[in-house]
């Protein structure tokens, strides 16, 4: 099998190669244990599918759970800027940052909480500013909770980092145009909360923010603007309908699968590529802790925890030792097809009729009904080995 794996070719082309030579019971099965378990081949693998989208569910009321995150952007003054967005309503507020120490951003915070009152959850990134004692310890004090988002996964704080694109266009936009990035950056965060309609639901953030359109722009349609009152039940069915459509088409599209990885898995962990050379995973390996949805908790050899998403970790090889031990089988499953080579003494290879090609797999009564990868009475050699020996392999 090493020879057939040579260039650290894929299951299928090695198991056409090992099908035209030989041939014995299992060597599928033994093909593709046999890769899963080549340690090159392990490190250069491409990302595990994604797991299917999990739906966010809309929170009781506005103004409960926000996200923050920081948008860098050159032309922008000091070059950053503090986003908000409320995950409810979709309202977006800017602040424009000299500097991103967690003094700096909790003092932003503040002045932004100063209109609509503190969020009871706070969501963002692991930048260095979030991380930090003071900024978690500031905002619990006030009894806001400080959540994280997966690290290296973006679409966990999905809300905010989807209004960065709007963002970053309006910038490059008065940047082509020649106009102040300021003032054309309050036109689109103004025109984003209380002019746009959301795709989904049919009603501005504004709106759902507050309860009433907002009354400033179009002041002849004003008399009309308080007809139709914001039916918040509605809205949360229409949010949900959606967002199953959305999600249907998603993992369709991303080849979504499930994972299996568990407690106790041991595996290897992504890493950053310099180059197209380097190796997509690192050889270290680690132990998988706690499993929460798409999140996984690992703990290297030394003691050092990571989380990260699925997508971003395989399993680990097996030790070549557990590997032999689980290639026994094919090894066994050899003997009870043709027992009677053992009492061949010659050492001459022993022809095989064809009458006797096929013996009844054994199977326990009590695991007979767990073993349904294919129903099969017998395992037959392949018509075209019918005039070749058949050996035994001891070791």
């Amino acid at each position: 099998m090493t020879s057939a794996h040579g260039g650290h070719i894929g299951e299928a082309s090695m198991k056409r190669i090992m099908r035209e030579f030989f041939w014995w019971p299992n060597m599928s099965t033994d093909v593709v244990q046999f890769v899963k378990n080549c340690k090159t081949c392990a490190v250069l693998a491409r990302k595990n599918p994604p797991l299917p989208l999990s739906n966010r569910v809309l929170p009781e009321g506005p103004w409960e759970i926000v996200q923050i995150d920081f948008l860098s952007i050159p032309v922008t003054g000091a070059g950053t800027l503090l986003v908000v967005v409320d995950t409810y309503s979709r309202y977006l507020t800017l602040v424009e940052m000299n500097q991103t120490d967690a003094n700096s951003t909790n003092k932003a915070l503040c002045q932004v909480f100063q209109t609509w009152g503190c969020p009871v959850i706070m969501q963002s990134d692991n930048g260095p500013p979030f991380q930090s004692s003071t900024f978690v310890t500031f905002w619990e004090s006030k009894g806001v909770k400080v959540r994280k988002s997966i690290p290296l996964c973006p679409q966990t704080n999905g809300a905010v980092e989807r209004q960065n694109q709007g963002i970053i266009k309006a910038v490059a936009a008065a940047k082509f145009e020649g106009e102040n990035w300021r003032e054309a950056l309050q036109r689109y965060v103004h025109n984003h909360n209380t002019i746009v309609y959301h795709s989904r639901l049919g009603v501005t953030p504004f709106e759902l923010l507050v309860g009433w359109k907002y009354r400033g722009t179009f002041s002849s349609l004003w008399s009309d603007s308080g007809s139709n009152e914001l039916d918040r039940i509605d809205i949360r069915e229409r949010d949900g309908e959606a967002k199953l459509m959305s999600k249907d088409y998603a993992d369709s599209v991303r080849g979504a699968k499930d994972s299996n990885f568990g407690i106790g898995d041991i595996v290897l962990m992504s890493q950053h590529k310099k180059s197209k050379l380097d190796p997509s995973f690192s050889s270290e390996r680690y132990t998988v802790v706690a499993r929460e949805g798409a999140k996984v908790v690992l703990v290297s050899g030394g003691g050092i925890q990571f989380s990260r998403n699925v997508q971003d970790v395989r399993k680990a090889p097996l030790i070549a030792n557990n590997f032999e031990s689980d290639t026994d089988r094919s090894y066994n499953s050899m003997e009870e097809l043709h027992p009677t080579i053992e009492n061949n003494t010659t050492g001459q290879p022993e022809n095989i009729d064809n009458t006797n090609n096929s013996v009844t797999e054994p199977v326990s009564g009590s695991n007979s009904e767990a073993r349904v990868l294919r129903k099969r009475s017998n395992i037959k050699k392949p018509t075209r080995f019918d005039d070749k020996f058949i050996y035994t392999v001891y070791r």
